[in-house]
């Protein structure tokens, strides 16, 4: 699947448009990992061209 977003958010924001279902998923807890970079907060974060983007669980632990 392929959405233009210049940030995780707005990826968010298109996901939860195109797929409503997802926004509870994303709500209770999500990292988010682009071109192998994880980021679990940082949802300002640029997403560039062409960036693989993958949707991650969050794991709980220490």
């Amino acid at each position: 699947m392929s959405i233009e977003a210049a940030t995780i958010r707005e990826l968010f924001r298109k996901l939860v448009e195109r797929y409503p279902r997802l926004e509870s998923r994303l709500r209770d807890g999500i990292a988010v990992s682009v071109n192998g970079d994880i980021f679990r907060d940082d949802w300002n974060q640029a997403i560039p061209e062409g960036a693989e983007v993958f949707l991650l669980p969050r794991i709980n632990g220490g």
